[in-house]
C-alpha cells in the first residue's frame, strides 16, 4: 500500500506532531552531547590511530578544554589514513541509534595559516558515508551536518559502528581543535509552521478529529517502537472518515502524499509535508483557476517528485544549440486543484520562422520516443524515477527516497497526483545540413477531461558545426555490449579491466568507426596479482619485473598489436595499471610501462587516489596520469604537462551529488585547466545490483534502486535481455559538457585566428570579451571538484548564458574571417 489517497493522514500526522511536540516530547528538541573534551575520560573514548590525541584549553566552544588532534606528515610505508574514532555502546561508547536526531554538530578550530579540511566518516553496516568542509585559517567552524542530507540520501540513521575524524595522506603535520561533538534534534519551528498551514486550510480541527487523533495516537507510539509502518494507523483514520468530512475536503485539492514510518526520519517527512503544502498554497495564488500548470528548467537540474518546491519557470522556453549538437530543456507537469490521469505530452514539427523550412519529423507522443534508433530531431523522453533508499523489497518508503535520474520510453499514458512533480525531457538532435537560425514549434500536454495546455518553445540554431568526433577523450569500465550506447554519449568503454583474451581487431575498428577515440589495449596489475600474477615476479629491490613476465607478455601482444598498427588504429590504443597505487609502486610501474612503450609504442595510464603524486622524482613512464578530482593540484598537474606527459580527470563510484549541474560543468573544467581527457570508474554498475529484478509496471516510479555507485551508473538497463540501455540525466549532462568544451575549444581556434588578421585591433573589445569567457568565470567552476559542492539554479542559468554568448561570439569571429577572404 504505498500510495495512500487519505488526505486525512496528512492532517493527522501534522497534528499528531504537534500535540506530542506540545507535550516536550524528543519530537521537538533534545540535545545529546558525545564529546566535549571537560575530563581525560573523554579521550580514553576515542581510538586513535596514527595521531597525537590529547587535551588542549588554547580553545574551547564549549567548557575549558577542547580536543587536539596532530595529523602527522604522511611518509612512505606510514599510516595513509591517520584517524580518530568512536565505538557506540559500553561504557566510553557513544549512542548508536540516531533516527531521533536532524543534526550532528561539531565545533572545529584550525589554528594554522593555511586552509585544512574536515573529514567526517559515519560507518554503519561495513559501508562508509563521508562528510567534508572546508576549515579557513586560524577561524573557528560549526559542522552543522543535516543527517538526512548531507550525508547521504539512502543514509538511515539506526546501529551506526563508527564516527571517525580523519585525513588522508596528509602533505605535512598540522593540528586541528574540535570540541562539543553533538546530536541535536530540533524540528519544533517545522511542526509549529505546519500546522499554521494545515490551519490555514482546513480550519481548526474538529472534535471528532481531535477525538480520533487521540485514540491513534497510543497505537502509533507502539509502531514506533517496533520499525512498523503507521498504515494500520492510517487504515483506522480512513474508518472514522465519516467524522472528517470537512477537514478532508478543505485539503482535497492541496496534497497527496505517501506514508511514512513514525520513527526514523520523521523530521524528514515534516519536511516533505511542509514544502508539499507550501508549494501547493504558491500553485493556487498563481494558477487560481487551472487544474495543473506547466513549467520548464533547463537539463542540468534535478526536478524532485517531492520534498523539494519547483525552482523553474512558466514562460517560453528558448535554446540554443549548434548544428550537430545534441540540446534540450525540461517540461514539468504540476498538477494544481486535482490528480491528472492519463498525461500524454505530444511535441510538435518546428520550423525556421524565416523559410518555413522543417528541422525534421512530425508530431509524435513522449511515451512512443524511440531510443536509440535514427537520428530523429525532436525527442521527448518520460524522466522516470529511481529508489535511493536500501529497501529489502525493492521499494521506496516515502517522498524523500525518489530521486529523478532515467531517461526512459514509458510507452503508456501517466497519472500524476496532487503534491508531485512530473517532468519531461525534450531533446532537439540539430541535423548537420540544418539552416541556421530561428526555429519555433509548440509541445502540448492533455490530461484526461482536462483542456490541453500548449507551450511555445523557441530554437535558435547556430551558425556553426560540432565535430563528429568528441574533442576531450573518456574511459570508463563497462560491457562491451553497452559500446555503442555510452558512445551517443560521448563515453567510450575502454575495458579499464581489460584481459586476456583480447576482442577481435574487427571489434575495435568497428568502434572507433564509431567514434571511439581511445581504449585500453590490456590491463596490467588489476588491484594487486594482475595479468600473469605480475607480483610474483618483482625482482628483489621491488623496484622491476623479471624478464620472464616480459616475454610472456611479449608472446600475447606481438602479434595483436601489430593487426592494430596494420589497421591504422594502434594510436589510440592506450595500457591501463597501477589503480589508485601509492608511490611506492612507481619505480615498477616506470620499469613495466617503460619496457611496453619501447616495445609497442603505447602510452600507459595511471589512477591517483592521494596527494603524493606530480613530484619531478615520479616522473616515470606513465604518459597519463589520472587526477582523482578531491586531489587535483593545478600546479602539480601543470609540473606534469610540462613533463611531456597528460593529465586526465578521475571520477569515480561515490553516491549521488545534489547538484547535477557538477556534471555539465565537466567540460568546462576540463577546459579551463587544459585537462587532456577524463576517466569515469564505471558506467554500468547495475550489473551487481540486478537481484531484485527490474520492474517498471509503475511508470515513473521505477524498481530501480541506488547501488550507492553514483556516478558508476550512468545508464540503466531494460527489462528485456538485450534491448537498448537508457541514459541518466547525469550521462546526459556529461555529454552536454563535452559540448561545451568544443564551444570553447572552437572559439579559441577562432580568436586566434582574428588575433592575426588585420581585424583585431577593431575588433578588441570582441577579442578581450572572448578571453574571459576562454578563462571560464570563477562563478562556474569555483570549488567544482568539492565533495559538498552545491550551486543554485541561477547559476545555471548564467552558465548556459555564457554558453549562448560563446555561440555568438563564434559566429561573430567566423563572420570577420569570412571577410578577409579574397
Amino acid at each position: 500500500m504505498r500510495h495512500l489517497v487519505l488526505l486525512t493522514a496528512t492532517i493527522s500526522l501534522c497534528l499528531y506532531a504537534a500535540a506530542v511536540a506540545g507535550q516536550g516530547d524528543l519530537l521537538e528538541y533534545e540535545e545529546v552531547v558525545l564529546a566535549d573534551f571537560e575530563t581525560d575520560a573523554d579521550l580514553t573514548r576515542w581510538e586513535v590511530d596514527g595521531v597525537e590525541f590529547t587535551r588542549t584549553d588554547e580553545w574551547a566552544s564549549h567548557g575549558e578544554f577542547a580536543g587536539r588532534i596532530v595529523f602527522p606528515q604522511w611518509q612512505k610505508g606510514g599510516n595513509p589514513w591517520p584517524l580518530i574514532r568512536m565505538f557506540p555502546g559500553g561504557e566510553n561508547g557513544f549512542l548508536k541509534d540516531w533516527s531521533r536526531f536532524t543534526r550532528l554538530k561539531i565545533d572545529m578550530y584550525n589554528p594554522s595559516s593555511s586552509t585544512r579540511t574536515a573529514r567526517i566518516l559515519i560507518i554503519k553496516d561495513g559501508r562508509r558515508f563521508g562528510y567534508s568542509h572546508p576549515l579557513p585559517p586560524q577561524q573557528s567552524v560549526t559542522l552543522d551536518i543535516h543527517i538526512l542530507d548531507d550525508i547521504a540520501r539512502n543514509f538511515r540513521p539506526t546501529g551506526v559502528d563508527e564516527f571517525v575524524v580523519s585525513e588522508r595522506y596528509p602533505e605535512e603535520s598540522y593540528p586541528l581543535l574540535i570540541d562539543n561533538v553533538r546530536l541535536v534534534r530540533d524540528v519544533g519551528e517545522t511542526i509549529a509552521t505546519l500546522r499554521e498551514l494545515v490551519v490555514e486550510f482546513a480550519g481548526e480541527p474538529s472534535q471528532p478529529l481531535r477525538e480520533a487523533l487521540d485514540a491513534v495516537k497510543d497505537k502509533a507510539e507502539k509502531q514506533k517502537a517496533s520499525a512498523k509502518t503507521i498504515e494500520e494507523v492510517w487504515q483506522e483514520l480512513a474508518n472514522i472518515e465519516n467524522q472528517l468530512v470537512a477537514a478532508r475536503n478543505a485539503l482535497s485539492q492541496l496534497t497527496d502524499l505517501y506514508a511514512r514510518p513514525i520513527g526514523d526520519q520523521m523530521a524528514a517527512q515534516l519536511q516533505v509535508s511542509l514544502a508539499a503544502l507550501q508549494e501547493q498554497k504558491e500553485l493556487h495564488a498563481q494558477f487560481p483557476d487551472e487544474p495543473f500548470a506547466v513549467g520548464w528548467t533547463h537539463s542540468a537540474t534535478w526536478v524532485m517528485p517531492y520534498g523539494k518546491p519547483f525552482a523553474g519557470r512558466f514562460d517560453a522556453p528558448e535554446i540554443a544549440a549548434a548544428r550537430g549538437e545534441r540540446e534540450g530543456f525540461q517540461l514539468v507537469v504540476l498538477p494544481v486543484t486535482q490528480p491528472l490521469k492519463d498525461v500524454q505530452v505530444e511535441v510538435g514539427p518546428f520550423n525556421h520562422v524565416e523559410t518555413g523550412q522543417p528541422l525534421g519529423g512530425q508530431s509524435y507522443k513522449a511515451h512512443f520516443s524511440p531510443v536509440g534508433l535514427g537520428m530523429r530531431p525532436v525527442r521527448c523522453w518520460l524522466v522516470a524515477f529511481m529508489n535511493r533508499g536500501r529497501h529489502p523489497e525493492g521499494t521506496a518508503s516515502f517522498q524523500l527516497d525518489w530521486f529523478p535520474d532515467i531517461l526512459y520510453p514509458w510507452p503508456q499514458p501517466v497519472n500524476i497526483d496532487v503534491g508531485c512533480k512530473q517532468s519531461y525531457m525534450i531533446e532537439f538532435r540539430v541535423p548537420r545540413q540544418a539552416s541556421p537560425g530561428q526555429y519555433k514549434g509548440q509541445v502540448t500536454v492533455t490530461a484526461e477531461g482536462l483542456p490541453t495546455k500548449t507551450v511555445d518553445v523557441s530554437l535558435r540554431v547556430f551558425d556553426f558545426e560540432l565535430p563528429r568526433e568528441r574533442l576531450l577523450p573518456t574511459a570508463t569500465n563497462g560491457a562491451y555490449a553497452d559500446t555503442d550506447v555510452a558512445l551517443e554519449y560521448g563515453l567510450q568503454i575502454t575495458m579499464i579491466y581489460q584481459n586476456l583474451p583480447l576482442p577481435p581487431v574487427e571489434w575495435w575498428e568497428d568502434k572507433v568507426r564509431k567514434g571511439m577515440t581511445v581504449f585500453n589495449l590490456l590491463s596490467i596489475n588489476p588491484h594487486g596479482k594482475g595479468v600473469g600474477g605480475m607480483w610474483e615476479h618483482l625482482t628483489p629491490d621491488g623496484k622491476h619485473v623479471d624478464q620472464e613476465f616480459k616475454n610472456w607478455l611479449a608472446e600475447q601482444l606481438d602479434s595483436y598489436v601489430e593487426q592494430l598498427r596494420e589497421a591504422g588504429i594502434l594510436d589510440r590504443a592506450v595500457i591501463y595499471g597501477y589503480d589508485e597505487m601509492g608511490a611506492d609502486r612507481y619505480p615498477v610501474m616506470g620499469d613495466v610501462y617503460g619496457w611496453l612503450k619501447d616495445r609497442y609504442g603505447v602510452p600507459g595510464m595511471v589512477t591517483v587516489h592521494s596527494a603524493p603524486y606530480g613530484e619531478p622524482e615520479q616522473f616515470t613512464n606513465a604518459d597519463i596520469w589520472c587526477i582523482h578530482d578531491p586531489y587535483f593540484d593545478p600546479v602539480k598537474a601543470q609540473r606534469i604537462k610540462d613533463s611531456g606527459r597528460q593529465v586526465w580527470w578521475y571520477w569515480h563510484g561515490g553516491g549521488f551529488n545534489e547538484s547535477i549541474d557538477r556534471w555539465r560543468k565537466a567540460g568546462w573544467q576540463s577546459w579551463q585547466w587544459r585537462v587532456d581527457g577524463y576517466l569515469i570508474y564505471a558506467c554500468s554498475y547495475w550489473k551487481r545490483y540486478r537481484d531484485l529484478g527490474l520492474d517498471l509496471s509503475a511508470g515513473p516510479f521505477t524498481s530501480w534502486h541506488d547501488p550507492t555507485k553514483g556516478p558508476a551508473l550512468l545508464y540503466f538497463d531494460s527489462p528485456e535481455q538485450g534491448a537498448t540501455r537508457y541514459p541518466s540525466l547525469r550521462l546526459w549532462n556529461f555529454r552536454d559538457g563535452l559540448e561545451d568544451y568544443e564551444y570553447l575549444h572552437r572559439l579559441n581556434e577562432l580568436v586566434t585566428q582574428v588575433r592575426k588578421s588585420d581585424q583585431a585591433k577593431p575588433r578588441a573589445d570582441l577579442l578581450a570579451e572572448a578571453d574571459n569567457a576562454l578563462r571560464v568565470p570563477p562563478r562556474i567552476v569555483d570549488n567544482w571538484t568539492r565533495r559538498n559542492y552545491r550551486s543554485s539554479a541561477s547559476d545555471v542559468e548564467y552558465m548556459l548564458a555564457q554558453r549562448e554568448r560563446i555561440g555568438e561570439m563564434i559566429e561573430q569571429c567566423q563572420q570577420i574571417l569570412a571577410e578577409q577572404q579574397p
